[in-house]
């Protein structure tokens, strides 16, 4: 597993309490993934580090 920093380009809330979140990575490597793998998170919140999944709904465009 290799860590990546991210950039949120957008924010969109959609139907049913579901948010999409465009990424993007900070030094332009391309991230690979299928519909259904996840992603980990990695947050630091008032020094504490945070850490949550999300699963891909799509393939990448």
């Amino acid at each position: 597993m290799s860590l990546q920093k991210l950039r949120v380009i957008s924010v969109t809330k959609q139907p049913a309490e579901v948010i999409k979140i465009d990424f993007e990575t900070v030094n332009g490597a391309k991230l690979n993934y299928k519909a259904g793998q996840f992603l980990s998170l990695v947050f630091q919140v008032y020094g504490k580090e945070l850490r949550r999944s999300y699963s891909f709904c799509s393939s990448p465009a």
